[in-house]
């Protein structure tokens, strides 16, 4: 399996409603529906997945400080029925799953209210904050606050002070679109003309990429094939996705209007000269910027039942000088199979004041996603450690360590997902209307030469356990492939789905071609002499049922005709078919779901009842 197997194909987009739908890369049966907007998450009893917190301790002489604590979730929305129909028509059998993005940023706007506020409130509240992934279509945001905005956003809930509004810039995996185009140019060139372009921390916005690309004078070339006036714009967008692949990281965009904006981070070494054949195609990362309302619907239950759902005030004991708290909160699915991971903190000797090192490993759990991290350091020294994930992998029978980087931190609130494990971790997840009905089994499959080597990790996914995580090393899950079969408790068929790439993967009712619309499409072959022919054509889950049957006629001259019917459920799915008035014995055999439909009018004359050769208006 290549790298780029199952990301968004960014040549082959189609607008719909609610978003955008694009075939995956070199899986052109894999729709991925790109959302317009997000919405708030939910918990287990429904609520809104949003809580504020504020903290303090029993004497306001001692410490600790207090402080608030805003925690929230958000989530791509399931396909909505316009999108699934946009997503069969333009093909029948398709898989269809959301994007499952890598994490971002998120931030609060105020949109109305501003001037009754004070202005500082108003700037922390907007401050942009680094959000995790879970890898399923889920991020999570957990930012300290003063106590002052906790009780602000306390009001907000309670009687709608500010109207609020949220705003994220989410990191989107993707193969950059191809094109028949090679460019030869001094990346030296590019990099000071994206550097006069940038600010003073080297930010530029990505839309400021593609108009360089786009100016006949922005990118001085050494060569150019295939780029002319008339491709110049289409060309420079996938310039600019080429451009943040090498030369440039996401970054949360600078003031309030929040553009897809990167950070300049040139390599140590730069050639002299560079060709880009951009028919090759290339992995880059898409900044997707999405709103939503994060607040209107807490506020209806608040008005409805208290506003105790989504604030508490919590008081803890007093610490003694030098104390400090470090939060470690995570958003990873569970369980985790093949590894187990953690975090370790450090924070190395300040003599004279602290002459010894600190350090504290923890191991990351389902049943305790946050642990705290309790050190005694000098009353006169900031607070400043390093931080590095890790993961006890388990491969061909043995157990080995792998570390993830150091990174420098002075952060009380840690927040860790799947994108800042050391490993790749392919994670499988399915809703609620799809367990309902049944399990999921499945298996993370990578192949080796000979069979023997091969590897096989199987799971189950049921009402109980929705998600699972697979941990392979780091950069090898394009070795891997996802075989999912969901069962229904009835007994009836399974459905099968796969191999699929090892990519994050959040299926439902609406993944699989069977569910919903279906349009089969029927075609008679006049072979007789006869001037009409009718068909009954009934659901599978309908049999026994013959007022739900629908009766089709056919003459010479309207020989093709297609029959629409819906399925509530993925399974018993497909269709029967009979001469219309025939028998129970006359039924056809189960035709699988949206499977077009030949037939001779021959078989008609020698199996029918002489009512199927009457008129039937429809």
């Amino acid at each position: 399996m290549s790298h780029a197997r199952g990301l968004v194909a960014l040549g082959e987009a189609i607008a719909v409603e609610g978003g955008t739908l694009y075939r995956a890369a070199e899986e052109r049966a894999h729709l991925i529906h790109v959302p317009a907007a997000l919405e708030l998450g939910s918990r287990r009893d429904g609520d809104p997945d949003l809580s504020v917190e504020l903290v303090r301790g029993e004497s306001p002489l001692r410490p600790p400080a207090p402080y608030g604590v805003l925690d929230l979730r958000v989530t791509t929305p399931a396909p909505s029925a316009a999108v699934l129909e946009a997503a069969r028509a333009l093909d029948p059998a398709a898989l269809v799953t959301p994007a499952s993005f890598a994490g971002g940023y998120l931030r609060l706007r105020v949109l109305a209210g501003r001037g009754a506020v004070d202005g500082a409130l108003v700037d922390e509240l907007e401050r942009p904050q680094a959000i995790a992934s879970d890898g399923l279509g889920s991020a999570r945001m957990i930012r300290r606050l003063t106590p002052d905005l906790a009780v602000l956003l306390r009001e907000i809930l309670r009687d709608g002070a500010l109207t609020i509004s949220a705003v994220a810039e989410l990191r989107l995996p993707v193969l950059a679109e191809r094109a028949s185009v090679a460019v030869t140019f001094d990346p030296r060139a590019l990099l000071d003309a994206l550097a006069a372009a940038a600010d003073e921390r080297s930010q530029i916005g990505v839309d400021a990429i593609v108009a360089l690309w786009a100016r006949e004078d922005g990118v001085a070339l050494t060569r150019s094939d295939g780029l002319t006036d008339a491709n110049r714009s289409r060309v420079a967008r996938i310039l600019a996705d080429w451009t943040v692949a090498q030369f440039a990281v996401p970054v949360a965009a600078p003031g309030r209007d929040v553009v897809a904006t990167v950070r300049l981070q040139p390599p140590a070494d730069i050639e002299a000269e560079l060709t880009w054949d951009l028919s090759r195609g290339r992995t880059s990362t898409r900044i997707v910027v999405l709103a939503l309302d994060p607040l209107a619907q807490a506020r209806r239950l608040v008005a409805a039942g208290g506003i105790d759902r989504f604030w508490r005030e919590t008081v803890v004991p007093a610490l003694e000088t030098g104390i400090v708290h470090i939060d470690v909160d995570t958003n990873l699915p569970h369980p985790i199979r093949g590894a187990t991971t953690g975090v370790l903190l450090r924070a190395a000797a300040n003599p004279p004041e602290r002459v010894h090192e600190l350090s504290e490993a923890l191991l990351f759990e389902e049943s305790q996603p946050r642990r705290r991290v309790v050190w005694r350091m000098s009353a006169k020294e900031p607070l400043r450690y390093e931080r590095s994930t890790f993961a006890l992998l388990r491969e061909d029978g043995a157990t080995r360590r792998v570390e993830g980087p150091v990174t420098v931190s002075e952060d009380r609130q840690m927040l860790l997902g799947v994108d800042d494990l050391p490993v790749d971790l392919v994670a499988i997840g399915a809703g609620e209307a799809l367990l309902a009905d049944a399990v999921v089994r499945g298996a993370c499959v990578r192949a080796g030469e000979p069979a023997a080597a091969s590897q096989r990790v199987t799971f189950e996914l049921s009402a109980p356990r929705p998600q699972v995580a697979i941990a392979v090393a780091e950069g090898t899950a394009e070795q891997y492939a996802i075989e999912l079969q969901a069962c229904p408790h009835d007994g009836s068929a399974c459905v099968s789905l796969g191999p699929l790439p090892a990519r994050g993967l959040q299926l439902d009712v609406f993944s699989f071609p069977q569910f919903g619309p279906q349009v089969v499409a029927i075609d008679v072959e006049f072979d007789v002499e006869v001037p009409l022919v009718a068909l009954d054509l009934l659901p599978e889950r309908d049999a026994g049922d013959l007022t739900r049957a629908t009766v089709l006629s056919f003459t010479p001259a309207s020989r093709s005709r297609a029959w629409h019917y819906a399925n509530p459920t993925p399974f018993r799915s497909g269709y029967r078919h009979r001469p219309h008035g025939g028998d129970d014995d006359a039924w056809s055999d189960v035709v699988p779901a949206g499977a077009a439909l030949h037939l001779k009018a021959s078989t008609f004359v020698a199996s029918a009842p002489s009512s199927s050769l009457s008129p039937v208006i429809l």
